[in-house]
């Protein structure tokens, strides 16, 4: 006969740290809803490192992919700020520098995206949406 198992401790599904390491606490993700009502939960740490890689401290939640920030006070934050984007001059959530998020994607140089004409055959790079 098997031993019963101990319970599982939650743990992040970024970095896989449990509720046993020190520091360790579930972030409550204002789009998903509380970390107690889904499977799969995130530690304030790993969303905090989402948030500090994106422009202007805004990332994009790992479960549902909205926008996300971190307030001053430290809490998780919906970030739906819309706006004109100074490129595509469509109404769109503003994530940074006055952009959308596909304008900013585009105009990173890294980013950039080459075409090739089909009468001239030159190449071009596309800064905006239009590559999509």
């Amino acid at each position: 006969m098997a031993a019963p198992s101990a319970p599982e401790l939650p743990s992040c599904a970024i970095c896989f740290e449990d509720s046993s390491h020190p520091g360790f606490s579930l972030a409550d993700l204002p789009c998903c809803g509380s970390h107690t009502s889904s499977t799969t939960q995130f530690c304030v740490a790993c969303i905090k490192m989402i948030c500090a890689h994106g422009d202007l401290n805004v990332g994009k939640c790992p479960r549902c992919r909205k926008f996300i920030g971190m307030s001053a006070s430290g809490t998780i934050e919906l970030r739906s700020e819309t706006g004109t984007c100074e490129m595509c001059r469509q109404k769109h959530i503003i994530v940074g520098h006055r952009k959308c998020a596909a304008c900013l994607f585009g105009s990173d140089p890294k980013n950039r995206h080459r075409y090739e004409c089909d009468r001239c055959h030159r190449f071009q790079r596309i800064p905006h949406p239009m590559y999509r």
